[in-house]
């Protein structure tokens, strides 16, 4: 009879994203530690962070809606976030992640490579999606009806947003920025826009009218998304850094 070792698997997730963004990344994080180790159990734990209570409160509801017990909703910052190393084993994780824009809102951004690697062990991986300070397929809808005063909207900084109910600066990067800000503590191993071509989601509406070649701009993201240039001037850029 085979024997299984019960392990767990914890996940820092910075800046909230949907539930079911966490409990895909919960699947995928226990596929790959179960197909490099067979027998292994694996028990999954995500914190989860915001510097929102509002956004906190929001995914607790959810948590208790769905019953994942395994999601532990924390308010910190990204730039002081060794501060929840005391929630789990050993104050290291193999996994974390930050998704649609949270360290846009992050006014210390300079702090949190250093902050992170005191979290992720080494070998461990961080993934990211940022917000670019230059948008190619923006500016190409917007200079195409004539829209000349948004052609680029992202130089005038910061930009307010609404994060559960507060409004918060946000800042745009480059990806040079980002890729220099990590270095001394993370590989860059990928950069992949999203998306490199199609127009930012508030401008779906040209995505409707003009179905014919926002298809064939589909088919390019499949082909051309992680090739440079393109993947520097996309709406958002997912960076795949592994600890140093």
């Amino acid at each position: 009879m085979e024997t299984q070792t019960l392990a767990q698997q914890t996940t820092v997730s910075i800046g909230i994203c949907a539930v079911t963004e966490v409990e895909n990344t919960l699947r995928l994080t226990g596929q790959i530690l179960a197909a490099s180790n067979p027998g292994l159990r694996i028990k999954e734990l995500v914190i989860a962070t915001d510097i929102s209570q509002g956004m906190l409160n929001l995914l607790r509801q959810k948590i208790s809606a769905k019953k994942l017990e395994c999601i532990v909703p924390v308010q910190a910052r990204a730039a002081s976030i060794s501060s929840i190393a005391p929630l789990f084993d050993g104050g290291k994780v193999r996994i974390a992640y930050s998704f649609n824009g949270a360290l846009n809102l992050e006014p210390d951004i300079e702090k949190f490579p250093l902050e992170l690697s005191k979290v992720v062990e080494r070998g461990g991986y961080f993934v990211c999606s940022v917000r670019n300070i230059l948008c190619l397929s923006e500016t190409i809808a917007h200079a195409a009806v004539l829209q000349l005063d948004k052609i680029a909207p992202r130089r005038k900084q910061p930009t307010m947003v609404s994060v559960g109910g507060i409004d918060i600066p946000a800042f745009y990067y480059s990806t040079k920025f980002m890729s220099r800000l990590f270095e001394p503590y993370f590989k860059l191993k990928k950069l992949v826009g999203l998306p490199a071509f199609l127009p930012p989601a508030y401008l779906n509406d040209y995505c409707i009218r003009f179905r014919p070649v926002t298809s064939l701009l589909e088919k390019m993201e499949t082909v051309l998304a992680e090739r440079f240039p393109f993947n520097r001037l996309s709406d958002q850029t997912l960076f795949v850094f592994q600890r140093r």
